[in-house]
């Protein structure tokens, strides 16, 4: 039994025990036709199993990642094979190892892609090629599992976008965002600037929105995806660009996108040869910190893994690749359950055909755990990653996040769940001593990936309050969540800025259950003093307002509320 302890601001999450995990992924080539295959790993045991080998009949060459379906079976695309050569949609089950072709690409419907398919709240799976459709540039296209319905939704162009890479991630307000690799704006001169767009799609009405054109000045040819932080913000890494490009080699960048307001603020410009080239992702682990690759730089030139603190926009290397221990690696990390990082390289190991790894954030400890060898697979490619399946197969429903904040008198819980199956609904339990639970409410299952609910507090005094969810099956069937812990402080400040970005004033909304001195400080992020007022604050909702930001240039700073019990740090984002 391992037993797993995270500590955040306002919350600390009990994980009693953990049961052993079988990772899935694939690689781009090797295995008995040398056109890639679907491997398992138990990370417990570190036993590697390939369980199915590519053809060019049934699909060729995957490079990305698999996806979990509703049904439990796991969904994937490969870039070539088929009947027509240009790829395929396949259905794998993990529970009896059988492999389906579902849909061949026929280039005028889409050819090639290289992301994953992306499961959204309707239950249809969406995914975009990289090339095929009516202008030759790739296309969006939804695919449902229950009738097996391929619908093309879009063609890309020029204009609008060329050549996606990458897959889509759902955002909490229900649009798809992507990005391509090339296109973008055409000027008068009829001449393109290639370095592809940043884009939203609304699968509700089909409608396709172009957000932003990228540029190499602050990053472009992006090959990755977009993840949403706990804030809400988009996060995402180009291949090419960076400030500075002039005068230094730059190999792209880590940049955040604000959907609302449309703002791209780079945060990160790799350069060589210290580091550089991402074609993967970004992910947030359970410390809150966003974690990548970049596939070249470093100390031996081979890559590096990352760590990027999105509230400071701190970056730190946490290892080089040194081609034994793997080199040169095209996709993104994961993390399992027991906090652990996971990943391959496309080269690099005793065959230079790639390695798998892990990587433990909290001790930096990295360890290779096999090397392809070309018979059990080769060169995992760009998207690579790992999905977590239980050992004994799918279960009912997987908790991938569960945690709240006390907001005065509620509390404000949120949970996201993978693989919802045949479930009835969830049964939200309260307590005051972490041993004796009562339920608050039951909440029906939506076949979703999120919910929330604001637990009434006004009537339960305490100064800490233990959550835990019983899921519930159709047939009577239960499993609990961790547990997490609340903590409420009647003499803390609850703070938040909106708008954000702001203009010309900064506008706090600070919350206080009793009446208290507070200091408000705004730095920016080399932690240079730029202003600070001290201000009664009232029981209540408090607006504090910054006049004097309208001097402040475009960027990125910090807000820090201090208080003699504690000290919150806001990251703010000045626009126009």
């Amino acid at each position: 039994m391992k037993k797993i302890l995270l500590a955040i601001v306002f919350l600390f999450a009990y994980t009693f025990s953990v049961q052993a995990q079988v990772l899935y992924g694939m690689t781009y080539a090797g295995g008995k036709n040398g056109t890639g295959v679907i491997l398992s790993f138990n990370t417990y045991s570190s036993s590697y199993t390939k369980v199915y080998d590519f053809d060019s009949t049934n699909g060729a060459n995957p490079s990305s990642s698999l996806v979990r379906g509703r049904d439990g079976k796991l969904y994937g695309m490969t870039v070539n094979g088929g009947s027509g050569g240009y790829g395929v949609i396949f259905s794998f089950d993990p529970s009896t190892f059988s492999y389906t072709k579902l849909k061949d690409f026929d280039y005028t419907d889409g050819a090639n892609p290289y992301g994953s398919l992306m499961l959204a709240n309707d239950g249809k799976f969406y995914g975009m090629t990289v090339n095929g459709g009516s202008n030759d540039y790739g296309v969006i296209f939804s695919f449902d599992p229950s009738s097996f319905t391929y619908t093309k939704l879009m063609d890309f162009s020029i204009r609008s976008g060329a050549n996606p890479y990458g897959s889509f991630i759902q955002a909490s307000n229900g649009k798809l965002y992507g990005m391509t690799e090339y296109g973008g704006y055409t000027g008068p001169d009829g001449l393109s600037i290639p370095h592809g767009v940043i884009f939203s799609f609304d699968p509700a009405t089909s409608m396709y929105t172009k957000l932003h054109e990228l540029s190499l000045d602050a990053g472009g040819n992006p090959y990755g995806n977009f993840i949403q932080t706990k804030d809400g913000q988009l996060y995402g890494m180009t291949l090419d660009g960076g400030s500075g490009r002039r005068g230094t080699p730059v190999y792209g960048t880590i940049f955040s996108f604000d959907s609302t307001t449309g703002y791209t603020i780079p945060e990160k410009t790799f350069t060589y040869p210290d580091h550089g080239g991402p074609y993967g992702s970004l992910i947030q682990a359970k410390d809150g910190m966003l974690y990548g690759m970049t596939n070249a730089g470093g100390a031996s030139s081979l890559g590096v893994i990352f760590s990027f603190n999105p509230t400071s926009s701190t970056y730190t290397e946490l290892k080089n690749f040194d081609g034994t221990n793997g080199a040169n690696p095209y996709g993104t990390l994961m993390q399992t359950g027991d906090g652990m990082l996971y990943g391959m390289t496309n080269a690099g190991g005793a065959s230079n055909l790639g390695v798998i790894f892990s990587f433990n954030p909290t001790s930096s400890t990295y360890t290779k755990l096999k090397d392809f060898n070309g018979a059990n697979g080769a060169n995992p490619y760009i998207g690579s990653a790992f999905i977590e399946v239980p050992e004994a197969g799918p279960l009912p429903v997987t908790f991938t996040r569960f945690d709240g904040k006390n907001k005065g008198t509620s509390n404000q819980l949120l949970w996201e769940v993978e693989n919802e199956l045949n479930l009835d609904y969830y049964e939200l339990q309260r307590g005051t001593d972490g041993r004796n639970f009562s339920d608050v409410s039951q909440i029906k299952a939506a076949g979703i990936n999120s919910y929330t609910y604001n637990d009434n507090i006004a009537d339960v005094v305490s100064t800490v309050y233990y959550y835990r969810l019983k899921s519930v099956d159709k047939d009577d069937h239960f499993k609990y969540s961790t547990i997490i812990k609340l903590s409420t402080d009647r003499n803390k400040i609850f703070a938040e800025v909106n708008p954000n970005p702001f203009n010309n004033k900064l506008v706090i909304h600070a919350e206080s259950l009793i009446k208290i001195k507070a200091t408000f400080i705004l730095t920016d992020l080399s932690g240079r003093k730029l202003y600070k007022q001290e201000r009664l604050l009232l029981p209540g909702t408090n607006i504090v307002e910054i006049n004097e930001t309208g001097r402040l240039s475009k960027g990125s700073y910090l807000l820090t509320i201090i208080e003699s019990q504690q000290t919150r740090i806001i990251k703010v984002i000045k626009g126009n």
